[in-house]
């Protein structure tokens, strides 16, 4: 009888799914690759890495409820947006200036107030406390009424016009009212401003847009806000909450004539 074949080792059915940690995680390398892509490359990267391995969602929960925690713990003040605003429409751009000046300079002047606007949206994100909310609403108003109420210059009839296409400071308005859950929103249709709802302000300032032809989109806030549902409650992802509110700088009481001194 002929010898029998000897039987060959059994493979080990750990090795093809063992992954080998590979030098490139801890080499500098790593980091100069990723300082050389975007912004937009790194984040699609870190996506699909959050998709892929579950300990680095995890560490993306945690960053992000890290920082939801800190901003609902403050309180943000942007009343000197909108006393910026009627320096830039009433004096730094109108003061001693001739009126072909103002015409030339009208751009850079609009500019200079979608910053401000911008400046407001970006720094009320989702988890903006209810006061840093209120605020960023309550200025990007006054900010509304200042180019409604400045003077009839060179200058203010260019930026009205270029208002009457741009529709930043009602997107702004609409978005963070969307960030609200259902106990911000309840608290925020009982506003007030000089012992007048604070929705009754915001329409007294659509009737002052709509006659300059500005600030169209101020219509659909105004038709928001009388819904007494949340414009968000579909939202089952965030949960909100209004963190310490003590010793925040909302502002019930500001003046609403304006002066033309403090906006």
């Amino acid at each position: 009888m002929a010898d029998r074949a000897p039987k060959r080792a059994r493979a080990d059915s750990t090795a093809e799914t063992t992954v080998v940690p590979s030098d490139l995680t801890r080499s500098p390398k790593l980091l100069t690759m990723l300082e050389s892509m975007n912004e937009k490359t790194v984040f699609n990267l870190l996506l699909a890495a959050a998709q892929e391995f579950p300990s680095v969602a995890a560490l993306v929960e945690a960053e992000y409820a890290r920082l939801a925690k800190i901003e609902n713990e403050k309180t943000i003040d942007f009343s000197q947006h909108s006393k910026s605003v009627w320096r830039i429409l009433n004096v730094e751009y109108v003061k001693g200036i001739k009126s072909s000046r103002q015409f030339e300079m009208s751009q850079d002047a609009f500019l200079e107030v979608i910053d401000k606007i911008s400046d407001i949206e970006n720094r009320c994100p989702q988890h903006a406390s209810y006061g840093t909310k209120f605020n960023a609403l309550e200025s990007l108003r006054k900010i509304g009424k200042v180019i409604c109420m400045s003077d009839s210059s060179e200058l203010m009839r260019e930026v009205r016009k270029s208002f009457s296409s741009d529709t930043s400071l009602e997107d702004t308005m609409m978005d963070i009212l969307n960030t609200m859950n259902q106990e911000q929103w309840e608290r925020f249709l009982n506003e007030d401003v000089d012992d007048v709802a604070w929705t009754e302000r915001l329409e007294e300032l659509a009737d002052m847009a709509a006659d300059w032809g500005i600030f169209e989109g101020l219509k659909a806030v105004v038709e928001l806000l009388s819904n007494d549902d949340d414009p968000d409650d579909d939202d089952d992802d965030y949960s909100g909450g209004d963190g310490n509110e003590s010793g925040t700088n909302v502002n019930h009481n500001g003046p609403e004539i304006i002066d033309m001194t403090s906006p």
